[in-house]
């Protein structure tokens, strides 16, 4: 787990830069500031769906504290980067006060990017901190932030007192778990700390770890969730198995374990809590890359296989290199670490990377007297909950409720007020093509209901189109996609554990989402939902309904004035990239008596005016006031009037009125609540060549991007 002589000389080399003398510091104020300090907020660990025992284990890993306290210095510019000393407090407390800092160097580049990927870099057990630097330089030209991190009693960490100075690797067990529980939760408060700065993408804030960094690196990404890419460099897992595999780097820790009686597998009982093997199913394979020497004498092949099995297979690339020698390869390996840490990935922000998408019941049809049903090929017929199997059809006619409160199907009455259909093939109900099973239930009024149980994932993809537009841009496209799961998700998980369960999760329509069944085979609608498979918004770890309007008129609304939904990723603000929207702007006309009409009731006695009575904090109508004939006044909330005039004519409530005569003209902007995502300003920005995740962190602020399954 060490870097000989040798190989730092080769590295030298390999990337062809000398490790001697940096330019000149910069004066004070003379293009950055020397010193910058501030305070970073932590994100939390993911524990849902981890067993009792590895969440006993995770819990060793929270840190207490909500904020940190950070401080860093300039130390020298290049022309494609600028390079700092970056020092933050450890969540530990050792004997050790050096220890007690953690210090780091970060490069930040030059370059034009609004959100870039961003690294914490992870050393090897000797430690060789200027060839390493190196490495983080050649990171930052490619557009990567990089944080150098010296771990546990390295560097500037080292005790001034030799008696007190310890090795993160030792067969003190006490003091091994300890070391590396410290690096673990060093390395998430650095990852932190980037995910904090404005110039970095928090969901491609990763891990690269080299020999010993790789170790670490691999325990950290499978402990903490929030790095959404790891690359592992010459590593593996299985630490008992690398300490007494025998190779010269290993030896006198070997030969000490042999002295105490301390065997492989009593190693293996006593490494647990900081074994990487032990969390990397947590890990989703598509956010890891592994590179190894085919010849390591330090990671025996079987440890690196048992990492990478682990994982779930992911990405791994072998070299005919060593434990050291890789670094002849070291271009090719920086052009494979880029292509990593920047290539889009569908998040995973939940431990359930490997789980289906659950069925989502929706509700097509509401006590209808009679419904077409197509069903071209096989299809089994069961009763509700999984009952047993009534018999199969192949059915084309109507469905309707029989006399009896029964379900007749093509003719055939079934003797039962609730059937399940399960076609081995999509479906028609009407004119539209469906997948998955379809529930016939006699309704009480003597009509049917008629419900579509789908996979998630297909009910989305009928979603997007129906809702923002099949010809939307691709990103714009993707955005809606995760909207619509939010939301979907966010219902299902309600009505799921509700005590009055109902017969669906979720209506066809605008009252909840419009969903039409199957897009066309190949899409665009189809491709954007694959490409951001099983993702979702969360806020403190729990899905909320992801609203959505069709223009918001230049600015969203806040959930709580329209729904009384508080919460910080509906807040509302700023959009500006709706103004080419047809309905950015509108106008109705209104004479008295139509008014009158429409509103009827005491408050249409005579309408004599009509004006704003209270504002929201998004600018929007809150209440209207009528003032009758007679002088009496009518106050009414804006959705009510804006509903009993009717949405498609009154398109939203963000609009003033004005009195001409006998006409109320009412000047508006915007079509739809408001609140949440601005469908019309996601097609401006992925126009402008915003991608998902960044439109998405506009509309929905402090909202994450998870993956539920």
């Amino acid at each position: 787990m060490t870097v000989k002589p040798k190989a730092l000389l080769l590295l030298a080399c390999v990337v062809g830069i000398s490790c001697g003398s940096s330019s000149p510091r910069l004066a004070l104020g003379q293009q950055h500031e020397a010193l910058a300090e501030g305070k970073s907020r932590h994100r939390s660990l993911c524990l849902d769906g981890a067993s009792p025992e590895l969440k006993t284990l995770l819990q060793n890993y929270e840190i207490a504290d909500k904020e940190f306290p950070w401080t860093l210095t300039f130390r020298r510019e290049k022309e494609k980067w600028i390079e700092y000393d970056l020092t933050f407090p450890s969540p530990v407390n050792t004997d050790v006060e050096e220890n007690n800092t953690v210090w780091c160097k970060f490069w930040e580049p030059k370059d034009d990017q609004k959100r870039r990927p961003a690294v914490v870099m992870l050393h090897w057990l000797g430690g060789s901190f200027e060839v390493l630097e190196i490495v983080c330089q050649r990171m930052a030209e490619r557009g990567i932030a990089t944080v150098m991190l010296w771990m546990p009693h390295y560097g500037k960490r080292r005790s001034k007192d030799p008696a007190k100075r310890v090795k993160m690797i030792t067969l003190d067990n006490d003091r091994t778990v300890a070391n590396f529980r410290q690096a673990v939760l060093d390395v998430r408060r650095a990852g932190d700390w980037l995910a904090s700065r404005k110039t970095v993408e928090p969901s491609r804030v990763g891990i690269v770890g080299i020999s010993l960094g790789a170790v670490v690196g691999a325990l950290t990404a499978g402990i903490d969730l929030n790095f959404r890419r790891a690359c592992f460099i010459v590593g593996g897992g299985d630490l008992p198995m690398v300490v007494m595999h025998g190779s010269s780097e290993t030896a006198s820790i070997k030969k000490k374990a042999r002295e105490l009686g301390l065997s492989q597998e009593k190693l293996t009982e006593l490494w647990r809590g900081i074994e990487p093997l032990t969390y990397a199913s947590r890990m989703d394979p598509a956010t890891v890359l592994m590179i190894n020497g085919d010849q390591d004498q330090v990671f025996p092949r079987a440890s690196t296989e048992k990492l990478w099995e682990a994982v779930g297979k992911p990405s791994i690339v072998w070299y005919k290199a060593d434990h050291f020698t890789w670094v002849l390869h070291l271009s090719k390996v920086l052009d494979q670490i880029e292509s990593h840490m920047k290539k889009r990935i569908a998040y995973a922000g939940l431990p359930m990377p490997r789980l289906a998408a659950p069925t989502i019941r929706v509700l097509l049809k509401e006590d209808a007297e009679a419904v077409d049903v197509e069903i071209p090929g096989a299809c089994d017929v069961r009763r509700p909950g999984g009952g047993s199997l009534l018999g199969k059809a192949v059915r084309i006619g109507a469905a309707k409720a029989t006399a009896n409160r029964g379900v007749s199907l093509g003719g055939r009455d079934w003797g039962e007020p609730w059937i399940v259909l399960e076609p081995k093939e999509p479906f028609r109900v009407g004119d539209r093509v469906y997948e998955g099973a379809l529930h016939l239930i006699a309704s009480r009024a003597g009509g049917l209901h008629v419900v579509n149980e789908v996979d998630l994932e297909r009910y989305v993809a009928g979603v997007v189109g129906p809702e923002i537009g099949p010809g939307a841009p691709a990103e714009a496209l993707k955005t809606q996609a995760v909207c619509a799961r939010t939301y979907a998700y966010a219902t299902w998980r309600e009505t799921a554990h509700s005590a009055m369960r109902q017969i669906f999760d979720v209506y066809d329509d605008v009252r909840d989402q419009v969903y039409r069944g199957m897009p066309e085979p190949g899409s665009n609608v189809e491709t954007a939902v694959r490409a951001t498979a099983g993702c979702i918004l969360t806020y403190e770890g729990k899905p909320f309904k992801a609203f959505f309007s069709s223009t918001c008129g230049g600015s969203t609304e806040n959930g709580a004035d329209a729904f009384g939904v508080d919460l910080p990723p509906l807040a509302g603000g700023k959009c500006g990239a709706c103004g080419h929207a047809r309905h950015f702007s509108w106008s109705l006309r209104l004479s008295r008596r139509e008014l009158s009409e429409a509103l009827k009731g005491p408050a249409g006695a005579g309408v004599a005016d009509v004006f704003v009575a209270a504002w929201t904090r998004g600018g929007r109508a809150a209440r209207v006031g009528i003032r009758r004939a007679d002088g009496a006044e009518v106050l009414i909330p804006a959705s009510e009037f804006r509903k009993t005039i009717g949405y498609d004519r009154f398109r939203s409530t963000r609009f003033t009125v004005a009195r001409e005569e006998e006409m109320f003209v009412f000047s508006g902007n915007g079509w739809g609540h408001g609140v949440g995502l601005c469908q019309e300003g996601a097609i401006g920005r992925a126009r402008s060549g915003d991608d998902w995740e960044t439109i998405l962190r506009v509309y929905y602020p402090s909202a994450r991007i998870d993956r539920a399954y």
